[in-house]
């Protein structure tokens, strides 16, 4: 992974898993001293005691194995009806639909219903705050998603604004959706005065982003007309 813009080297300090291997051996090192310390407590001390530590240690394995089951979240489905409900919401467009994800959380979950189960395939889900990223943007925009557009300069330079203004230019009818409704990252690349600005529209769970330069309906199937 190329570290060489801010994204990058923020996701490798987030998740990066060398990090805790120290942590980990010291746990380990901690664990092992506290088990025989427990032991050599144990054989030097009259049966009573020991058969009280046992009763003890077996006490705390009830515990926990009655808490995991109660702390079991796979029948939980909150998250998924969410995004379903936000996915299902998007109108069909000839032109498709991007759809910003911001939050770990409903990101992986739109990712997951889209990529792998197929839900809604004419809806482009983005990560906008991963935008910064020249490898997000090289390896996996430009190849993966041909519906968005990006002007000239190099991968991972560009706002929220510029790339969205771009795709626009040569699709207005795109659609343009946000869940959740927050893009205060991308509030100077996006909301200001004049042309080229856009308006954000509550739309059911969603906001819906509108370009200043096209009709709010556009992209919309337009309504049949009166006989």
């Amino acid at each position: 992974v190329d570290i060489a813009d801010h994204t990058s080297r923020y996701v490798l300090s987030r998740f990066w898993p060398q990090a805790y291997m120290s942590c980990a051996v010291i746990a380990a090192a901690a664990g092992q001293r506290a088990c025989y310390c427990i032991e050599s407590w144990a054989s030097s001390s009259q049966k009573p005691f020991r058969c009280l530590l046992l009763a003890l240690l077996l006490w705390q394995i009830k515990w926990a194995t009655s808490r995991i089951r109660h702390m079991d979240q796979s029948s939980n489905r909150l998250v998924r009806q969410f995004v379903e409900a936000a996915l299902d919401s998007i109108p069909v467009s000839p032109s498709g639909s991007i759809l910003l994800v911001q939050g770990d959380t409903p990101m992986y979950v739109a990712k997951y219903l889209s990529e792998v189960e197929g839900l809604r395939p004419d809806i482009t889900i983005v990560e906008p705050d991963m935008l910064g990223g020249a490898w997000y943007v090289r390896d996996i925009l430009i190849p993966y998603k041909p519906r968005l557009r990006f002007p000239p300069g190099l991968p991972g330079s560009h706002s929220l604004g510029a790339v969205l203004r771009a795709t626009l230019s040569e699709s207005p009818t795109t659609l343009i959706f946000c869940l959740p409704g927050d893009l205060k990252n991308h509030d100077a690349s996006l909301f200001f005065k004049g042309a080229g600005s856009f308006s954000a529209v509550p739309y059911g769970l969603m906001k819906r982003l509108v370009y200043t330069g096209l009709p709010c309906w556009a992209g919309f199937t337009p309504p049949p007309t009166p006989s």
